[in-house]
C-alpha cells in the first residue's frame, strides 16, 4: 500500500490553497465577476506571465494583487522545492535500492531460491537461516515482500517466469524449493 509522504502532500495542498485564495480574491475584487476571468488573473499572477489585467483592478484590487504576487512567489518556492526534493529522493533511493539488490543477487553462489512465501515457503526460510545458509524468495505479492523485506532476501517477481528465474542467479543456484499455493505451478516451475 503507497502512503501519501507528508511534505508532498503539504506542498500540493498549499498550491491548491493558493490557487483558490487568488481566484475567489480576484472574483471579489473584480468589477466583472466572471469566474474565467478571475482564474485566469490567478494563473497569469502565479505564473509571472502577466499578459494584461482581464479584470479592471481597483486601488484595494492592486494592493491584493501585491500581496498574492509575493505569497504566491513564497508558496510555490517551497511546494516547489518539497516535490522536486520527494521525486528526486525517491528516484534516486530506488534506484540504490535496485543496484544493492542486483549486485547481491549476482553474488549468490550454492544458495536455495524459494518460489512463494506463503506458510511452507516462510518455514522453509526459517530453517534456511536457521543453517545460515544463502537463499533467496521469488514472490508475487508486492504487500507481502512489502510487509518482510526488511527480514527476507526478495525478488519481486513471478517464479513461473523464466527470466526472473534467471535473475535469481538460478545456474548457481544449489536448491530449489517450490512452496506456490497451486500443485500445477510448482510442478511447472521445477520442469
Amino acid at each position: 500500500m503507497l502512503y501519501p509522504n507528508r511534505p508532498l502532500f503539504v506542498a500540493l495542498f498549499l498550491i491548491s490553497f493558493i490557487f483558490l485564495i487568488g481566484v475567489v480574491g480576484f472574483y471579489l475584487i473584480g468589477e466583472e465577476q466572471d469566474i474565467l476571468q478571475a482564474m485566469y488573473m490567478t494563473v497569469i499572477t502565479i505564473s509571472t506571465v502577466g499578459y494584461y489585467e482581464a479584470i479592471p483592478l481597483t486601488e484595494g484590487g492592486k494592493l491584493f494583487t501585491i500581496c498574492y504576487i509575493i505569497v504566491s512567489f513564497v508558496v510555490f518556492a517551497f511546494a516547489i522545492r518539497q516535490i522536486i526534493e520527494y521525486v528526486l529522493t525517491v528516484w534516486t533511493l530506488k534506484k540504490t535500492v535496485n543496484k544493492k539488490n542486483k549486485k547481491m543477487i549476482n553474488s549468490l553462489k550454492d544458495h536455495t531460491i524459494v518460489c512463494g512465501y506463503g506458510r511452507n515457503g516462510r518455514q522453509a526460510v526459517v530453517r534456511l537461516k536457521r543453517h545460515q545458509h544463502p537463499y533467496i524468495v521469488i514472490e508475487m505479492d508486492k504487500a507481502l515482500v512489502e510487509l518482510h523485506k526488511h527480514e527476507v532476501i526478495f525478488f519481486e517477481g513471478d517464479a513461473l517466469n523464466d527470466e526472473h528465474l534467471k535473475s535469481c542467479n538460478i545456474a548457481q543456484a544449489q536448491n530449489l524449493i517450490t512452496a506456490l499455493p497451486n500443485d500445477a505451478d510448482n510442478l511447472f516451475v521445477v520442469l
